[in-house]
């Protein structure tokens, strides 16, 4: 005869699956914190000529899965700027499968008007999905024409 008594009854079934998902959520919660919307990004804003483009706004906006978001930074005397990462939201409907794709735009104000210098695209959420997984930090020129570049649609060039 044993000593183990048995519970009787639906509530420890209920009581062992709740803790399963649970813990399931908690895994996924976990995992979704070392995703990305928008990889952290350094870059330097120079002019045709090469030259510093010091204290200059810009701004980011990202698209992603019927959302979007806006930041700014501002250039040092150096032309440098830096924008933090964006992480996803946590949603029952963010573990819902499907297209993870993004798209940032990135745009200088300027005394003759706004000039988007980085229009980039990626799919998925790792961390740099944006370059291929080298670090997101461009070099892009005011005052020259926009084409096809080392990252997306603008005036950037990758800096190793």
């Amino acid at each position: 005869m044993s000593d183990i008594i048995e519970p009787k009854g639906a509530f420890p079934r209920v009581a062992a699956i709740l803790l399963a998902v649970g813990l399931v959520l908690i895994g996924t919660m976990m995992a979704k914190s070392e995703e990305f919307i928008c990889s952290p990004m350094t870059g330097q804003l120079v002019t045709a000529d090469g030259g510093p483009a010091g204290g200059v706004s810009i701004t980011r906006e990202w698209f992603a899965g019927g959302k979007s978001g806006r930041d700014t930074a501002k250039t040092d005397a150096e032309g440098r700027f830096a924008f933090a990462a964006v992480h996803p939201k946590q949603s029952l409907l963010s573990w819902l499968p499907g297209e993870k794709a993004v798209r940032q735009v990135f745009s200088a104000d300027l005394d003759t008007g706004r000039f988007e210098f980085l229009d980039v695209h990626s799919r998925g959420y790792g961390r740099n999905a944006e370059t291929g997984g080298k670090d997101f930090n461009m070099r892009c020129r005011i005052g020259v024409t926009p084409g096809k570049g080392d990252v997306g649609w603008g005036t950037c060039t990758l800096i190793e």
